[in-house]
């Protein structure tokens, strides 16, 4: 099926006949319809789309195919399975309504004697005195350190999060450190003399610059086999299997591997990834987790499967028969599964259900229409 570029067009302005919307919103939703238009257009009709399906909705920009995107071969199992069945904090739901963004930080704080404290048991304006500091929970949810007294060893405490998770912390030095979900981070609370952290999964960084003696103090983050040294700049380290470090702003020395391997410096806007460093024109894209999105861009409906599990904490059947094609634009993560399934089905052939559990992505077929 093709149709008139001017029709498109009155479309975007809302000029159209009530025929003429009508053809083209089914023209849009047909996967095997030409797409060869300017994408400034379709990403407008996307918008259109977006408003006329949710109008409460708290999404920023729909998903929709690429027209260039090629099929990608999938072999193996007929199903890709999301499932983290054996982990404690997998939630149990009746159906897909009971089904919310995540309320809470789902996080906990482990001091220098390994005792946890539930990051939401730590309200705003609770105080929690440790040796040598009051840790207090600000406004925005971030934890603070207040020195209270000397201390004679540099106590380590570490950040983590599970799934669905999302914590940050400001360090005694200003460095303000915010963690993704399934990820932790252990710092040095109070003065240290290396200023070293360790990651484990994925952060964002707002280093603070240091002085000592006239001279900046660097600053490593360690992890995954790989350092990144910095004195005082915007970064974010992604060690889970993405295995990628985006720079927003100043500088960074990366060293991969041992000492042999010589060190890549990396200036702002740069990405590393693939053992590749590029220039990236959407270098905040990469801190779109710390804003509250699902960024989409060059992922597959396979990969969105794999971020709703990790975030809703459930299980996630994703059907091999759905094509293998590039997803654009972000999602705001704040709003209930429903509604991002909701969305995704107007621009996706795809039928969802769920059952034992589980949520069912499939292929929409002439049975299910």
């Amino acid at each position: 099926m093709k149709i008139d570029k001017d029709i498109l067009h009155r479309y975007t302005k809302d000029q159209c006949t009530d025929a003429e919307r009508e053809l083209v919103e089914t023209w849009f939703e047909n996967e095997e319809n030409d797409r060869s238009f300017d994408e400034s257009e379709v990403d407008t009709v996307v918008a259109l789309l977006d408003k006329k399906i949710l109008k409460t909705s708290k999404v920023k920009t729909l998903v929709r195919w690429s027209s260039v995107a090629a099929a990608i071969v999938i072999i193996g199992l007929i199903f890709f399975w999301y499932n983290q069945s054996s982990t404690p904090s997998m939630g149990k739901f009746a159906s897909l309504d009971d089904i919310k963004a995540p309320n809470s930080s789902h996080a906990i704080l482990v001091l220098e004697d390994d005792s946890e404290y539930p990051l939401d048991d730590i309200r705003h304006g609770d105080t929690l005195r440790v040796k040598g500091y009051a840790i207090s929970r600000l406004a925005s949810g971030e934890l603070q350190y207040i020195k209270t007294a000397a201390v004679d060893k540099t106590p380590m405490h570490t950040l983590k999060t599970e799934r669905g998770g999302l914590a940050s912390v400001q360090l005694t030095d200003g460095t303000k450190i915010w963690i993704n979900s399934g990820s932790q981070i252990k710092y040095p609370v109070g003065h240290s003399e290396n200023r070293e952290v360790y990651l484990i999964g994925e952060g964002y960084f707002e280093v603070n610059t240091v002085y000592e003696e006239n001279q900046k103090t660097p600053f490593t983050v360690h992890g995954q086999g790989r350092d990144i040294q910095v004195l005082g700049t915007k970064f974010n380290a992604d060690f889970t299997t993405k295995n990628r470090v985006a720079l927003l702003e100043g500088k960074v020395t990366l060293k991969i591997g041992n000492n042999k391997v010589q060190p890549i410096i990396m200036t702002a806007g740069q990405l590393y990834e693939n053992s590749k460093l590029i220039t990236s024109n959407e270098i905040d894209r990469y801190i779109d987790w710390k804003e509250g999105y699902f960024d989409l861009r060059k992922l597959n409906i396979y990969d969105l499967g794999s971020e709703l599990s990790n975030w809703y904490r459930i299980s996630v059947q994703v059907d091999q028969g759905l094509p293998n094609k590039q997803l654009f634009g972000r999602i705001n993560r704040n709003q209930d599964i429903k509604q991002v399934l909701e969305i995704l089905e107007k621009v996706i052939p795809i039928h969802y259900e769920w059952k034992d559990n589980t949520l069912f992505i499939n292929k929409k077929t002439d049975k299910l229409n």
